[in-house]
């Protein structure tokens, strides 16, 4: 079904949700996916793998919908090693690679994108991590009418170097952050002017020294009231990151706060969503459990944040670390997590404001069902029931079996029993046969265990 998704905020079309995996699928090799949030339904669209070189592979940012079409980059793979940007028609479900990315020179150099692209003016805006004249990332401007790609910046050590965050668009320039360089290696803030030359686009307005922000990886800045706001995964006063403001026209910046890894949270990721007049924003980590919550940040007081909700324990029953950006749909809130869910590959999950409810919806790499079934399953009470020999594979990591009723009427399935590792198997393990009935209970072997 696809697993660990990474940096990726949902795209709504058509009244669903899609968005990518870096890893699982037939080949563990990433795939697209859609998810209809009224039936519960998940459906993956295309898989990564069967022909490297034609679809590259490993997708590590979200989809860009554009006249009727997603656009998004895979990290690694493709002809040269290093990526592709591809097109998808959802309509058709036709994938056509673009362009392959290549590396430290050629048409399109640049190597490893780790985020999604940006629109301006009909052209599309990304970043990748490798590649480049230096070999430390470039930002790059691609035309969808000519297939054309232009290299506005070569990243390296004094000026900022290796990105994994998406631009931000405003008032005709570029914003980035750099995840590495500048004088102490925190990162920099600058801008570039796509209107000029490589080489006279470029303006630093802020390296990061860790007081006021350290490492901002995977952040995208948003604009309110023509300033500028993001965040920094490390730094700050208490070295979990921090909110930051900028001013565009007096390129004055200014921390607004410190995050805290118990109070707020800690290393947020993605960026701000509005909520009203206010803000939501996830943190990957902290909290009472330690696996990330969701804040809320009010812009008539910006130098304090609250924490809405946390994430919990992480078990295989819970979203847990979210690693994207929350999107509005429907009056409720949703967005990925890279871990937790049954076998620890990440969690599409929803969040109620109204109730301040964190809700695991589904699970990538649904192996929690149980894979490998024997025997006819066996209808009892308007139900089917049946063993699968192997999975789920949150018990102690080694799938042993399990036991599961269907309930054809409303398309249920439920795990009854499952096989697990305790004492050895005392309970069996790898059931090979069906079950039967007698006297209102169900009897079965299991070829192991005990």
């Amino acid at each position: 079904a696809g697993g660990l998704p990474a940096n990726v905020q949902l795209a709504a079309y058509n009244n669903k949700l899609y968005g990518t995996t870096t890893q699982g699928g037939s080949y563990n090799a990433g795939t697209i996916f859609e998810y209809d949030p009224a039936t519960g339904v998940y459906t993956k669209k295309v898989e990564f793998g069967n022909n490297y070189s034609a679809t590259g592979a490993t997708p590590k940012g979200g989809l860009l919908l554009y006249n009727g079409k997603f656009y998004g980059m895979n990290a690694e793979y493709a002809v040269n090693g290093g990526g592709c940007l591809f097109e998808w028609d959802p309509a058709t479900n036709i994938f056509t690679k673009k362009f392959d990315f290549t590396g430290t020179t050629g048409a399109y150099k640049g190597s490893y994108p780790q985020n999604s692209l940006r629109l301006y003016n009909g052209k599309m805006y990304g970043t990748t991590q490798q590649g480049g004249t230096n070999n430390q990332g470039v930002i790059f401007e691609w035309d969808p009418v000519t297939n054309t790609c232009t290299d506005l910046y070569d990243a390296n050590v004094t000026q900022g170097r290796e990105f994994y965050n998406n631009v931000t668009v405003y008032n005709n320039k570029l914003y980035c952050a750099s995840q590495f360089g500048g004088a102490s290696n925190y990162g920099v803030l600058f801008s570039i002017d796509p209107a000029l030359p490589n080489g006279a686009n470029y303006s630093m307005l802020k390296e990061f020294d860790y007081t006021n922000g350290a490492h901002p990886n995977n952040n995208e800045m948003i604009v309110y009231n023509n300033k500028l706001y993001g965040c920094t995964n490390l730094g700050g006063a208490n070295g979990a990151g921090v909110l930051f403001e900028l001013d565009p026209a007096t390129t004055t910046f200014t921390r607004l706060l410190s995050f805290d890894y118990s109070v707020m949270g800690s290393s947020p990721l993605g960026k701000l969503v509005a909520n009203g007049a206010k803000f939501l924003g996830l943190c990957s980590s902290g909290g009472a459990n330690g696996t990330g919550t969701v804040y809320e940040w009010d812009p008539a007081s910006p130098n304090l944040a609250i924490k809405k909700a946390e994430f919990g324990p992480n078990n295989f029953n819970n979203s847990v670390n979210p690693g994207s950006t929350l999107v509005l749909f429907n009056s409720k809130f949703y967005a990925v997590s890279y871990n937790g869910g049954y076998v620890n590959r990440g969690t599409l999950f929803e969040y109620d404001y109204a109730s301040n409810t964190i809700t695991k919806k589904m699970n990538f790499d649904a192996a929690e069902n149980g894979r490998v079934p024997y025997g006819r399953p066996l209808l009892y009470n308007g139900k089917l029931y049946g063993s699968s020999y192997t999975g789920p594979q949150e018990i102690f990591g080694t799938p042993y079996g399990c036991l599961w009723s269907f309930d054809p009427s409303t398309s249920t399935y439920s795990r009854k029993i499952t096989f697990d590792n305790t004492n050895s198997g005392a309970n069996g393990r790898t059931p090979l046969s069906s079950p039967i009935v007698y006297n209102g209970k169900l009897y079965g072997l299991t070829q192991n265990g005990g």
